[in-house]
């Protein structure tokens, strides 16, 4: 029954591990856009992308189509979720979790890009120029850098434990002390 209940505890703090990580990189996409759509001209347009793309689905699928602010609230819900879910994973354990964040946010990007006029989705909101593109791709990157660095920061107290257990095997370092330092007596 011990063994059962730690690894249930393991595998809910990995969830929440996914959970952070993902909203982390959702967010700071998110974030960065609007600031860039408020202070840029001429700025990338993911916003009216996923009004489009969810305006597509809601017709396919028979069902009522929002309008407005509230046409805009759904989608903005919807890509926190999608990118969320799509940056979770960076939590797993793996190497520089940093890195592969970039990496999962350059290749969101380029997908974000590519995908646009492959999905029939208008013209206009597409990104024509290579400066509207690079900043697509960019804004993915910041969130995949901030997703991994999410992961990085969470994976800490395991780094710092698996550390703590190696000077606790040395017995030349002893726990807490410093190699050529002698240890205190107690003694004044």
């Amino acid at each position: 029954m011990e063994m059962q209940e730690i690894r249930s505890r393991r595998d809910g703090s990995s969830s929440l591990k996914a959970i952070a990580t993902g909203a982390a990189g959702a967010a700071t996409v998110t974030l960065a856009h609007e600031v860039v759509r408020q202070l840029v001209p001429h700025p990338p347009r993911m916003d009216r992308l996923g009004m489009a793309a969810l305006t597509r689905v809601l017709h396919a699928a028979g069902a009522p189509v929002p309008r407005g602010t509230k046409l805009r609230g759904y989608t903005l819900l919807g890509d926190l979720a999608s990118n969320a879910l799509f940056y979770a994973p960076l939590a797993m354990r793996g190497k520089r979790p940093v890195l592969r964040g970039l990496a999962l946010g350059i290749a969101a990007g380029i997908g974000a890009v590519a995908l646009t006029p492959v999905l029939g989705l208008p013209r206009r909101h597409r990104g024509i120029t290579l400066r509207t593109q690079a900043m697509t791709v960019a804004l993915y990157a910041l969130g995949g850098l901030a997703a991994g660095a999410m992961a990085s920061l969470l994976d800490r107290p395991n780094r710092a434990r698996a550390l703590g257990r190696r000077f606790a095997s040395e017995p030349e370092l002893g726990l807490g002390a410093s190699p050529g330092v002698e240890p205190q007596t107690g003694e004044w």
